[in-house]
C-alpha cells in the first residue's frame, strides 16, 4: 500500500531535525544517570516506534569499554554529554572501534569542548543539507540511502583503528 504523499514529504524533514546545541547550553552543573538520559533525548530525538536514542545499560557499556569516562560519584558532566552525543551520533554509521580512534585522535590535537564544537558544526551542517538535498530529486529516499553508505564507508576508513591500537585493546 501506498504511503500517502504528505507523509512522504514530511519524513526527511522530520529526519534531519537533529540540531546540536553548544557547548555553552549544555547543563553547568553534575547531573544524575537519569538527568543525562532525558538531557540525551531531547537533544537526539526518539527513534524508530519510540525507541530511546540511550539506556543507562548502553552508558555503563561506554563506560566500561573505555569509550566514555567514568563519572565521578555517578555525576555526569558536560564533557560526559558531548562523549555520549558523539557515540550515539555516530554508532548508526560506525564501529565502536572507529569512533574510539577518532576521539583518540581529535582529542589529542583539541580540547573536548574544541572537538565537540567541531563536530556540532559538522552534525548540524549534515542535517541541514539533508533537509534541502532532496529539492526537486525523483529518488531522495536512494540517494540519500546510497551517499550515506558511500560517506560511512570513508568515515570507517579514515578512523580505522590502527594495528598497534587493536593489539593494545586486545592486551
Amino acid at each position: 500500500m501506498a504511503k500517502p504523499k504528505d507523509a512522504e514529504e514530511q519524513r526527511p524533514h522530520e529526519c534531519a531535525q537533529i540540531s546540536l546545541p553548544a557547548w555553552a547550553d549544555f547543563p553547568d552543573i553534575e547531573l544524575y544517570m537519569d538527568q543525562v538520559l532525558s538531557l540525551m533525548a531531547r537533544y537526539l530525538g526518539a527513534g524508530q516506534d519510540d525507541e530511546k536514542p540511550l539506556t543507562a545499560s548502553m552508558v555503563n557499556n561506554y563506560v566500561k569499554i573505555g569509550l566514555v569516562p567514568a563519572p565521578a560519584k555517578k555525576r555526569y558532566v558536560r564533557e560526559h554529554l558531548a562523549y555520549l552525543l558523539f557515540v550515539c551520533m555516530l554508532k548508526p554509521v560506525m564501529p565502536l572501534a572507529s569512533i574510539q580512534s577518532m576521539l583518540d585522535r581529535e582529542l589529542a590535537e583539541l580540547s573536548v569542548e574544541e572537538f565537540y564544537e567541531k563536530f556540532r558544526t559538522a552534525a548540524n551542517d549534515a542535517a541541514d543539507k539533508a533537509r534541502t538535498a532532496r529539492d526537486g530529486d525523483e529518488s531522495p529516499a536512494l540517494r540519500a540511502a546510497l551517499r550515506a553508505r558511500a560517506e560511512r564507508d570513508v568515515a570507517v576508513a579514515l578512523y580505522a583503528p590502527s594495528d598497534s591500537a587493536v593489539a593494545a585493546k586486545a592486551k
